[in-house]
């Protein structure tokens, strides 16, 4: 019976998506076809482009040369992460609205939030029980990677629904997919090219699984932030990954 009802939530939700999706961007005053306003949706594109660039160029380019990382400064790194997740909400909150609200069901709530909550869970571990590195370097990358983490799913959620509706005739899923891909390349210029074209190509595969869970499960939102957290416990726990030991170096971020 369970199960039953967890399936037939999730058909009749993908009934109503684009109906309640029209509506909110409606109320919000923006038409939801790129036909009807498209230099509406390109300036909203390129303003998320600058915020989400923003973010970590101020990281890799300011707080990281002053020797502010996440290993000796986290709780910095929260405040900054904190700061553009603001602006970034401030920015688009009727889109961010459109993407928390239209999927409202307790039982799916109830369930991304275990699912979030084992994550971080996991995460913690993976990181405290890491070799050759201290407790307190690890729970300080805990805190600063996951304000981080918590920071980009606010922009995805923000970028899906500004994709929704983006090209008549192409999957929004897919077209959110591309756009994550191309946004991970600058990627190769902070870290090696090995690591870069791991998470580039991870990000590919992340797109479509954040976007599905988006737009097509009931708080969704809550299913991709757990995700995007079971992906970086799973790198993190890897002694080896593509030939390289000690893939992701919690001392190097």
């Amino acid at each position: 019976m369970f199960f039953e009802g967890f399936f037939g939530r999730v058909t009749q939700s993908q009934a109503i998506v684009a109906q309640l999706v029209e509506h909110r961007f409606r109320k919000a005053g923006v038409a939801s076809s790129i036909l009807a306003n498209g230099s509406v949706y390109n300036d909203m594109i390129f303003y998320w482009i600058i915020i989400w660039y923003g973010a970590f160029a101020g990281y890799y380019l300011v707080l990281k040369k002053k020797n502010i990382n996440y290993r000796n400064h986290p709780l910095s790194i929260v405040a900054w992460y904190v700061v553009m997740g603001i602006a970034g909400a401030l920015a688009f909150h009727a889109r961010l609205a459109s993407v928390i609200a239209y999927h409202e069901d307790r039982v799916f709530m109830i369930i991304g939030t275990l699912m979030v909550i084992s994550a971080l869970v996991a995460w913690y571990y993976a990181l405290v029980t890491r070799e050759n590195v201290s407790l307190k370097v690890s729970r300080d990358v805990f805190l600063a990677k996951t304000s981080e983490i918590f920071f980009q799913q606010l922009m995805i959620w923000i970028l899906v629904a500004l994709c929704r509706g983006l090209v008549r005739g192409v999957s929004d899923v897919l077209i959110f997919a591309v756009i994550f891909f191309f946004i991970h390349i600058p990627l190769m210029f902070v870290i090696s090219w090995k690591e870069g074209i791991f998470f580039i190509a991870a990000s590919l595969f992340g797109g479509i699984v954040f976007a599905l869970c988006v737009i097509f499960i009931p708080e969704g939102w809550l299913f991709a932030l757990a995700v995007h957290i079971i992906f970086y416990t799973y790198v993190e726990s890897q002694k080896e990954i593509w030939g390289i030991s000690n893939f992701y170096d919690i001392k190097k971020i």
